[in-house]
């Protein structure tokens, strides 16, 4: 049976599911929006505590100290200042105009003044010397805070003269303290062992404890809801009733998917920040239905590759610090994950190719699985072809072509797709890691052998016919007209003229942060999958010249990529599929998440109506495509009229600014201080060109000086619209 026979019976299926009102015909898209999902990932940066005080974020940053963020628009939090702080700024509580940092190792504790949230000012610090792990703290009474000690267990610090803190004393529950939260005339405490409960009723530096309730593991955080508390820790989540606080009682647990650190209650959903540090565990934040808080129940989760510490939630937004990856913001209006489509559970899948209602899965040892999605409800596998360790697979015609371990390259007919069967090979240096077709050629990536070029015009007898010299590995390829892209490890996107394959010459390069690990072209576009780095959007309508456009951030590591018009699907190792808006290349966003079961998405392919994303460990799931761009998002704050934006932001010394407005519109761009004070102009008179533009600030004022570290505001006006944007200069 051929392809086009296979089509035609799948048509007919299709056609008496739709008359039976099968699921096959009830769904062709879903509005990602209305999911749970995360809409803005940080850039890199560890942060590790977070409160929210009106609109404003004080994150504490190890190595950098408190830094004060502007949540007005919560999908795009704006650095406000810093202040510095002198030990690892890890936790703070902020009471009026004061902000007070358990600052871990040494002091262990300080105050900082946040009257000006521009330019916050380190007042005093004060610690015994021995201060190590200072993660939490609470004002237990007027002018006294306690800070919980993960190796020293409370200490007590007078406030009165915020300029002097005093060190009080200290006690130690069991050695170590590492959360605690004071209400009702008592302080409860998490540490190693469970939950402490003292009266503080006559001081804080005169207290005894009252009561006691085991909890396993490690115990990083405690939160309250009612008479209720919940204990979170590395063995999960412990709930106690402290209705008598001189007696808790443990009522439930919950194992959680990784090691608790905090949580925050909102109606009956708690949303908890989790580390997934050790084996069998994941990071990410987890929503649980607590209408029975004895009985937590799970309702959806969103991963991250590294640590979640601290979770602050205004209205339908979460606000997340993570290690290493700084401020992620999840949408949680609907806590529930947007549904599948479809799954077929395989041990092992690394790509996916589809055409036809047919997906084409290639895993290792598992060979090339064929599976009929028309029906994505009823998904299942129909033929194989058990190959030698395929990790790739790219459809032509009536064939498939799997980069493969040995042989380097296998050509399989599935114009049966029930029997597919293997009609050619070549090995030309052994195992290849990826594969692009066009026409008569086949293109492999060979390690340290390069880019091989094989001649298939006759499938049964494919011949290596050269070799394309790199100056690194390459790990991922895509052929755009006559130019072979390529993803080459740690020295970026790489780009040859194939022009004539038999004479591939490398005529392009840009540099890319990190490892990269695959590309994907279209509409002058490149878009380049950067392990832990985001995905970078480079504009390649001058192949030879490559320019960065700008990069998204997503919960994970970006192993694929496929894209649709204005949309873009993103497999995402832990983070799943995730769904960006690239209507504007220069300022991306997501709009939609769908988490796969195993937290291993490493390709991404569309058919149809359908996703089809490759799951490490999960095998094939099927998603519904998402509806529409940027109309998806009704309830976030709209962009300005002139979007006007800047990247990188936060910058060191040089960012590029874009924005857009029509052709021959008179405009002017300046940046002011935060005094209103015009530093620099860089644009006045009229805009010739129409599109999308940009200009780079290189940090200097008008008359060339180099500018002091600080937020500037940028402001553009023309044809009636005026947009601004803040700009946060370290150095």
């Amino acid at each position: 049976m051929s392809i086009r026979e296979i089509v035609g019976n799948c048509a007919a299926a299709v056609a008496v599911a739709a008359a039976l009102g099968s699921p096959a015909a009830a769904q062709y898209c879903l509005d990602y929006g209305q999911h749970l999902r995360w809409v803005r990932c940080g850039e890199p940066a560890p942060c590790v505590g977070i409160t929210m005080v009106g609109t404003l974020l004080y994150v504490s940053t190890p190595g950098t100290g408190l830094v004060i963020w502007d949540a007005g628009d919560p999908a795009e939090p704006v650095p406000l200042g810093v202040a510095a702080t002198p030990g690892a700024c890890l936790g703070n509580i902020v009471v009026g105009d004061l902000a007070f940092v358990a600052d871990g190792f040494s002091p262990g504790f300080c105050v900082v003044d946040v009257s000006d949230p521009h330019a916050p000012v380190t007042l005093g610090a004060d610690g015994p010397g021995a201060a190590s792990w200072c993660y939490d703290l609470a004002m237990v009474v007027p002018d006294t805070v306690w800070v919980a000690d993960g190796y020293y267990g409370i200490r007590i610090i007078d406030v009165s003269d915020p300029a002097a803190p005093g060190y009080l004393g200290a006690f130690a529950p069991g050695g170590a303290a590492w959360a605690v939260e004071v209400f009702g005339g008592h302080a409860y405490l998490a540490d190693d062992a469970g939950l402490k409960v003292y009266d503080v009723t006559r001081g804080a530096a005169n207290v005894d404890q009252v009561g006691y309730a085991p909890a396993p593991g490690l115990n990083y955080g405690l939160t309250r809801m009612d008479d209720i508390v919940f204990v979170l820790g590395y063995e999960g989540t412990t709930v106690i009733d402290v209705t008598d606080p001189t007696a808790p009682v443990t009522v439930g647990s919950y194992d959680t998917p990784g090691q608790g650190y905090r949580m925050q209650i909102t109606g009956h959903h708690a949303i908890v920040a989790e580390g997934g540090e050790s084996p069998g565990y994941q990071a990410g934040l987890e929503i649980l239905d607590v209408t029975d808080p004895a009985a937590p129940t799970p309702v959806s989760f969103l991963a991250t590759t590294r640590h979640c510490y601290d979770v602050q939630v205004a209205g339908k937004f979460a606000f997340v610090t993570t290690e290493q990856r700084g401020l992620f913001v999840a949408d949680i209006a609907n806590p529930a994950p947007a549904p599948l489509a479809g799954a077929v559970a395989l041990p092992i899948a690394n790509q996916v190719a589809a055409t036809d209602g047919l997906a084409y899965v290639v895993g290792s040892h598992l060979g090339l699985q064929v599976v009929d999605i028309t029906d994505p409800a009823a998904a299942a596998v129909i033929g194989t072809y058990v190959g030698t360790y395929p990790v790739d697979v790219v459809l032509q015609g009536d064939y498939a072509y799997l980069a493969s371990g040995s042989p380097g390259l296998e050509i399989i007919d599935v114009a049966d797709p029930a029997t597919p069967v293997r009609v050619g090979s070549v090995d030309p240096f052994g195992a290849s890691v990826a594969v692009a077709v066009a026409g008569d050629w086949a293109f492999l990536a060979a390690g340290t052998w390069g880019v091989q070029v094989i001649d298939i015009a006759e499938p049964a007898a494919p011949v290596q016919r050269t070799t394309l010299a790199l100056p690194d590995d390459p790990y991922g390829l895509t052929v755009a007209g006559t130019f072979l892209y390529i993803a080459c490890d740690r020295s970026g996107l790489q780009v040859a003229d194939i022009a004539d394959p038999l004479a591939p010459v490398l005529v392009g390069a840009l540099p890319l942060p990190g490892i990269v690990d695959d590309v994907t072209v279209a509409a002058g576009l490149a878009y380049v999958s950067g392990r832990g780095d985001g995905l970078h959007i480079v504009d390649v309508n001058d192949p030879a010249a490559p320019v960065l456009v700008a990069t998204l951030r997503t919960p994970g590591e970006v192993r694929d990529a496929a894209v649709a018009a204005d949309l873009l699907y993103i497999a995402d190792y832990d983070g799943g599929l995730q769904i960006a808006d690239i209507s504007d290349p220069a300022a991306p966003r997501l709009v939609g998440t769908r988490e796969t079961p195993d937290h291993s998405a490493i390709g991404v392919v569309l058919a149809g109506d359908l996703v089809c994303v490759a799951d490490w460990t999960g095998g094939l799931q099927l998603a519904w495509r998402h509806c529409g761009g940027a109309s998806a998002q009704p309830d976030l704050p709209a962009p300005a009229a002139a979007a006007l934006r800047a990247y990188p932001n936060p910058f060191n010394a040089r960012t590029t600014i874009t924005f857009e407005l029509p052709l021959g519109t008179a405009a002017t761009l300046h940046l002011y201080d935060v005094a209103g004070r015009l530093v620099r102009t860089l644009l006045a008179g009229d805009h010739d060109r129409g599109g999308l533009q940009a200009t780079p600030w290189d940090g200097r004022d008008d008359a060339g000086r180099t500018v002091a570290a600080g937020v500037y505001v940028c402001r553009l006006e023309g044809g009636g619209r005026t947009a601004t944007t803040r700009l946060a200069l370290v150095r």
